[in-house]
């Protein structure tokens, strides 16, 4: 009888994974001006890019679905997040527990929006979220816990925290990101645009029979990763 409850429970681990808690950031209408001031979009690309957004959100929320991911929220700001606003939630996110008491096994966090090309999350007011600050913040709610957090990007400059997460020593993180072709490699019309890593990549994980090829050679959009040590 033993035996057969270990072997039960070594199925269900196999097939039911651990528990993961999402957590989305959308901020459609802020780019950074040559100074690093988010400034708003002109009113003729509003709508496009809100388009765009609101399809990133039901892209995520299609991804925490289909992954048994419960959902904390999906925040969409047209007017951009100060950096106090959004440490508050992030740390708010980050001490969740289960219904049972013990902390998730993985937090995601998830954010599109205008970056600074160190990979900064360019916010409201002049502020930047940096790679070193969320870390800390990790550190001091994870504490001796082994519980992993996951980024997930769709944004101008995701590669520079792919990169520096790798030289990050034990929080147990991951960055997954995406570059998007520039220039005259690309056709104007097939110029990527954000939004589109998500959408593919959500797909990529969702359906199993996508027809995303990562690995294809000149893709206008690719996806890249780093973990740390």
């Amino acid at each position: 009888l033993e035996c057969l409850f270990h072997g039960l429970f070594y199925e269900l681990g196999n097939s039911l994974g651990g528990t993961c808690v999402g957590y989305a950031v959308v901020i459609p209408t802020n780019f950074c001006s040559p100074d690093g001031q988010p400034v708003l979009l002109p009113p003729g690309q509003v709508h496009e890019l809100n388009r765009r957004s609101t399809g990133m959100l039901s892209n995520i929320q299609r991804f925490f679905a289909c992954h048994l991911i419960e959902n904390f929220g999906c925040d969409y700001s047209t007017s951009g997040v100060t950096l106090e606003t959004l440490q508050a939630k992030i740390k708010a996110f980050l001490e969740l527990r289960t219904a049972d008491g013990p902390r998730h096994d993985t937090y995601v966090i998830f954010y599109s929006g205008h970056t600074h090309r160190s990979g900064e999350w360019a916010l409201a007011g002049g502020d930047v979220l940096r790679l070193d600050q969320l870390l800390e913040w990790w550190r001091e709610k994870n504490g001796s816990f082994c519980s992993r957090l996951i980024l997930v990007l769709d944004c101008d400059n995701s590669l520079p925290w792919v990169r520096e997460v790798r030289r990050v020593e034990g929080p147990y993180v991951a960055v997954q990101g995406a570059t998007l072709a520039r220039g005259s490699s690309v056709a104007l019309e097939d110029t990527p645009q954000l939004g589109d890593f998500t959408s593919q990549w959500v797909e990529y994980n969702c359906n199993p029979n996508s027809t995303t090829r990562w690995l294809e050679r000149d893709r206008a959009v690719s996806a890249t990763y780093g973990i740390a040590k």
